[in-house]
């Protein structure tokens, strides 16, 4: 390491610049961590690439940032793909953008965020039969209140607004059917549960029910189009775990804080990320055991795992589904 630190630091800085630019996320992020310079245009270079992005949604970063910031609202959805994700083939993606907001705050969010917008909200899209579309589903264990649609017909973008159950925009995204959807913005950084699976374009089921409901199958769908699969259990990513305990198994109880959720800043002045709750806790609903496990925790191992939330306030949330 300390080698490849000098050779690294003898190059010029426009090299430096030039490679983090041209290089995976994963590899621009492992060179980051060889000098404070090299961090620094790291951060730079993502935070140019996320308010260019932003900015093909007629979003401006220092008008939404704010606002994220001061609503406690986090960001997912396919544009954190196309920023960071290393299997993204949706180049073309219209509807790149989900904000998630707490209870209560969807009003003035989107006041804050629409202003010098060409976006209006239009009613959600029904099928023929008058029901809902899986994605836009709210209230049981989806974690959702409400869900707001906006159009940009000039540019045919749509973005949502997701409003919590609860006084935590995080705990909607922790009930999400895959783990795909565990990967989201904060005002200073991102965050991801599962990023070693997210990054290579991969994800975990997060029900219970063998006939998945038309939630988890349509955004089964959305991410298979844009170059990602779920997995049934961690055994399709990982055979050889420890059942229960492996921090990537959907049957171990995970928290933010701990070493295996990725928490990167994206702010110079910042040396922690604003996770929104940062000591949320959570423990995937998993329908299936892990066949091909070769350790296996006992009590963990036979029965479907009902899956739960829990908050840093004590806030205990439960799976319902079956």
């Amino acid at each position: 390491m300390d080698s490849s630190r000098a050779a690294w630091s003898d190059l010029p800085t426009e090299v430096h610049h030039r490679i983090i630019h041209n290089s995976s996320f994963t590899d621009a992020r492992r060179l980051s961590m060889l000098s404070r310079h090299t961090r620094h245009l790291f951060i730079e270079t993502y935070v140019h690439r996320l308010k260019v992005l932003m900015s093909s949604y007629d979003f401006c970063y220092d008008t939404v940032i704010p606002a994220m910031k001061f609503h406690g609202a986090v960001m997912n959805g396919p544009l954190l793909f196309a920023l960071i994700g290393e299997s993204y083939i949706g180049a073309t993606d219209t509807s790149g953008l989900d904000f998630y907001v707490p209870k209560g705050t969807i009003d003035s969010f989107e006041k804050a965020i629409l202003e010098k917008t060409p976006y209006k909200r239009i009613d959600i899209p029904r099928k023929f039969d008058g029901t809902e579309l899986g994605i836009y589903e709210v209230g049981g264990d989806t974690g959702v209140n409400s869900i707001r649609l906006y159009t940009n017909s000039s540019q045919r973008r749509t973005f949502t607004i997701i409003e919590s159950q609860d006084s935590i925009a995080t705990t909607a995204i922790f009930l999400f059917p895959t783990t795909l959807g565990m990967t989201y913005l904060t005002w200073n950084g991102l965050v991801s549960a599962y990023p070693l699976m997210f990054l290579k374009g991969y994800g975990i089921v997060n029900h219970l029910s063998w006939s998945a409901s038309k939630r988890a199958l349509a955004w089964a769908s959305k991410y298979a189009v844009r170059g990602y699969h779920t997995f049934n259990d961690f055994g399709g990513w990982n055979q050889n775990h420890h059942c229960g305990l492996s921090p990537y198994c959907g049957r171990t109880t995970r928290k933010l804080s701990d070493r295996s959720t990725m928490r990167l800043p994206l702010s110079h002045d910042i040396s922690q990320v604003d996770c929104i709750d940062d000591g949320l806790a959570w423990q995937l609903a998993s329908r299936a055991f892990c066949y091909g496990s070769t350790e296996i925790t006992p009590s963990t191992f036979f029965d479907k795992v009902p899956g739960r939330i829990l908050t840093s306030q004590g806030l205990l949330i439960g799976r319902i589904d079956t």
